[in-house]
């Protein structure tokens, strides 16, 4: 740290902060300046009498580049002999002269320790700024590279990222459109920009208006024999993203019966499954696909991957552990679907083979959550909450949320309450157990949507 004597004097008069770029403000003052008018606070720490110091008053600052370069972008002061403690420990300035360009929030953006001359100032700051600023980094990228869409899809997530929603959705449209290149060319950046985009238009009415123009105009390619080749996974991408779940099966079984055998038919199916067992249109789920026959599959891929031998630099515990946890996953959805449709003798040995597998209580609390969001849950249900609850340390207001709701849907209210009355009080805090009691108002699901 530096030694602070009384050697460090505020600049003379010659150099006043009066003289543009810089402001005669304290640092804190700075700051508020800085942040209202959406810039950086430029701090230089210097002294008397030092050549490298001199250097910056009486050449880096008097240059009109540099004057302009510091006005468009920060509020610059001369650190005074009153503050120059306190800021060079705060920011760790260890030599003289320091230049930094700090945040209206205090963080570092950019640092030069040493003299540098006009040009070279201004290009070290740029390039400093850039590498700790991701914003400006994709906006380079993007201005240097106009025909590659994957550069518009980096700076529109960036925009999206600090809250500049209008400006990333136009980005989005951009690498979606291909910047006015054909569009055919950027199939994997365009499902890229869906998913983007069908995100976006959950809460924000003018991303929707984008993808219900996208979905329209695909349809508009198929219908009139003239599609691009990712007009079929629009289409059924968007309607899922619309929550148009019977328009996105209907726009399926177009598409399987005009390109029956590629795999992104295959993907868009797994895709309309996926949706469907979400909204718990069930029926919907049997007419595309057997549960059994998937639940089949997805235990001969589990057995596959249990056999394969294990690479040496691959920890077995977690590899093992992964493959159980895919099985999990890949057979949940399907377990929930033959409880839906009212197979529930199929469901009980689904679960034993779940439970062989991966016998956590994590494992049981998936069934029997999958059970609960039927709005029909079975004894075998309450069997799998009841075994969660009783192995799950500390108290988990999930599992017992789950328990309660299952108890409640199967209309036992006697259980419900007495599950309340015993474990309410050992919850942590007074909201938790407000939330626990108002499982016993929960009612079923509403039904399910019509295929």
């Amino acid at each position: 740290m530096i030694n602070h004597s009384v050697t460090w004097l505020f600049v003379s008069a010659m150099y006043s902060l009066a003289a543009p770029p810089f402001a005669e403000h304290g640092f804190e003052e700075a700051r508020d300046v800085a942040g209202r008018e959406n810039k950086l606070v430029l701090l230089f720490f210097s002294k008397i009498d030092d050549d490298q110091s001199n250097g910056y008053r009486q050449a880096t600052w008097l240059d009109d580049e540099v004057k302009t370069w510091i006005e468009e972008r920060a509020v610059a002061i001369e650190v005074s002999t009153n503050e120059m403690s306190r800021l060079s420990s705060r920011f760790d300035v260890e030599t003289l002269p320091t230049v930094l360009l700090v945040s209206p929030s205090g963080s570092t953006r950019a640092r030069i320790s040493g003299y540098r001359g006009p040009r070279r100032f201004i290009s070290e700051m740029n390039q400093r700024l850039r590498a700790s600023d991701p914003l400006a980094l994709a906006r380079e990228r993007f201005d240097t590279s106009a025909d590659q869409p994957s550069a518009a899809l980096a700076f529109a997530r960036e925009l999206e990222r600090i809250g500049r929603i209008d400006e990333a959705l136009a980005q989005y449209v951009n690498a979606f459109e291909g910047r006015g290149a054909a569009i055919t060319s950027y199939g994997g950046i365009q499902m890229l920009v869906l998913d983007e985009v069908g995100r976006l238009a959950a809460t924000n009415d003018a991303a929707n208006a984008v993808l219900v123009r996208w979905r329209d105009e695909s349809r508009r390619r198929l219908i009139t024999g003239k599609p691009q080749r990712t007009d079929p996974a629009i289409l059924v991408t968007a309607d899922m993203q619309l929550d148009a779940l019977p328009d996105a099966l209907s726009a399926y079984q177009v598409v399987s019966d005009q390109y029956p055998r590629q795999p992104t038919t295959r993907l868009l199916r797994a895709s309309i499954v996926r949706g469907a067992i979400d909204a718990r249109a069930y029926s919907t789920v049997v007419k595309l696909v057997n549960p059994v026959e998937q639940i089949g599959q997805a235990h001969q891929l589990y057995q596959n991957d249990s056999n394969r031998p294990i690479p040496p630099d691959v920890d077995a515990d977690n590899y093992r552990a992964f493959v159980r946890r895919t099985f999990v996953d890949r057979t949940i959805g399907y377990y929930e679907v033959l409880i839906g449709t009212g197979h529930a003798d199929e469901a009980s040995t689904v679960a034993s083979m779940l439970l062989a597998v991966d016998g956590r209580p994590t494992t049981y609390h998936a069934l029997a959550q999958a059970g609960a969001r039927t709005g029909q849950p079975t004894l075998d249900n309450v069997a799998q909450a009841s075994y969660a609850v009783e192995h799950t340390t500390p108290i988990s207001l999930e599992t017992l949320s789950t328990l309660v709701r299952i108890h409640t849907l199967r209309k036992e209210t006697e259980d419900a309450s007495r599950i309340v009355e015993l474990y309410a009080p050992k919850l942590a805090t007074q909201r938790d157990r407000n939330t626990l009691r108002q499982c016993l108002a929960d009612k079923a699901p509403t039904s399910p949507i019509a295929p």
